[in-house]
């Protein structure tokens, strides 16, 4: 494999969060017009997921939108310690 294409994968590890936190992560595959998420308690449980139509080609836009979703849909089930996580490469680079 090429180095540049090699740095274009990377690894990444979801991390517990602390308890009473719940976790809600979110991706978007704008080529595909569809976004989802999950949110895990502390214990690594899913407690709700989702998936969605993504209405912007845009993938900052769409990103931020899937992350309001998420928000939406955790505190809309009375959720509360809500921690956001999304692996948004362009949003590192700006």
């Amino acid at each position: 494999m090429s180095a540049s294409l090699t740095n274009a994968f990377t690894v990444s590890k979801w991390f517990f969060p602390l308890s009473p936190w719940i976790k809600v992560n979110t991706d978007v595959a704008v080529w595909l017009y569809v976004c989802a998420g999950v949110t895990r308690n502390n214990m690594g449980e899913v407690l709700l997921a989702f998936t969605n139509l993504v209405t912007s080609a845009d993938p900052l836009v769409a990103e931020a939108s899937t992350m309001c979703a998420g928000l939406s849909m955790a505190s809309s089930r009375n959720l509360e310690f809500i921690v956001l996580e999304s692996i948004v490469l362009s949003w590192c680079q700006l």
